[in-house]
């Protein structure tokens, strides 16, 4: 603990001279290396800055002059801080950073294209032309395991994407494909606002990907047998005879008496009544990292509730 305590102050040593600019002293006023000295252990240096009042904030910008928080920075977070340094697992803010292909675990395979938004379904991409149809059509066309290839461009879209097959939406990279979405899902549907918050405050959303798998109960693998407190990331199961380490399974998770949607809401939406009891309102797809005689442990995502 002394060795890591004096790396620490090292590392602090050096990110001070870093982000002062190594200005005359006059410049940095004595809050300002008060601060900086105050956010050790816990902070990273060169995400948080400091204000003259000895105040901190967040940002990237490292600037010559001091104070460094100003217009393009913002206070940070109680419960995620600047950069997650605070965000607890059992804490009432998800976890969606296993979100994606294979919960980014995997990386994303290069499928050839099927189809041409543009050149078979004649897609505009002008940021004027509403392209919806062009959208709904290629996926009711399109067959299981196709790809839609989606040229540059910016397509604008009015209604929500409810993909019911396993395809690809594949675009020519990152701000060269953009799918701008012209209304709001309270604008497309029906929202209630239940207690002052939205319906759609964990989804669903604009584009959503269904899936095919099958999830009743021909294909279960075994109950799980223990309470899972949230950011657990093992589970007691009533038989690990189908498990493999690498092998990727599907939790289903039912809503008894409510408690399951209260607690992913983090109890500040009142809970729908029609999902009251419901089973497998929550289907967690994981990837098994462990297994013993009792119990296998894996990646838990932001789906991570009381069980």
């Amino acid at each position: 603990m002394a060795r890591c305590a004096l790396l620490l102050i090292a590392s602090l040593a050096a990110a001070a001279s870093v982000a002062l600019g190594q200005n005359d002293s006059a410049t940095c006023t004595d809050p300002k290396l008060t601060c900086l000295a105050a956010q050790l252990p816990s902070h990273p240096i060169g995400t948080y800055q400091c204000a003259t009042d000895g105040s901190i904030c967040c940002t990237d910008w490292v600037s010559s002059s001091c104070p460094v928080c100003g217009a393009i920075s913002f206070p940070p977070s109680d419960l995620y801080g600047c950069a997650g340094e605070t965000w607890d697992a059992a804490g009432q803010l998800l976890d969606y950073s296993y979100a994606g292909y294979r919960a980014g675990v995997d990386n994303l395979p290069d499928m050839p294209k099927t189809v041409d938004l543009k050149d078979s379904y004649g897609a505009k991409g002008d940021n004027k032309t509403d392209d919806t149809q062009a959208f709904l059509d290629a996926l009711d066309d399109v067959t299981d395991q196709a790809v839609i290839y989606i040229p540059a461009g910016i397509y604008v879209i009015s209604n929500k994407l409810e993909i019911q097959k396993r395809v690809v939406l594949k675009g020519a990279g990152r701000n060269a494909t953009i799918l701008r979405f012209t209304k709001s899902l309270t604008d497309i549907g029906n929202n209630t606002w239940a207690g002052g918050n939205s319906q759609y405050t964990y989804g669903p959303a604009l584009i959503n990907f269904w899936g095919t798998g099958r999830t009743d109960y021909t294909t279960l693998m075994g109950t799980v047998t223990r309470f899972a407190a949230r950011g657990s990331k093992r589970l007691y199961v009533s038989s690990v005879a189908q498990f493999g380490i690498n092998a990727w399974v599907r939790l289903l998770l039912t809503n008894v008496n409510n408690t399951l949607v209260a607690d992913l809401h983090s109890y500040m939406i009142t809970p729908d009544t029609q999902f009251n009891n419901r089973a497998r309102i929550i289907m967690f797809n994981f990837k098994v990292t462990e297994v013993s005689g009792t119990a296998r442990q894996y990646s838990l995502s932001s789906c991570g509730a009381q069980l």
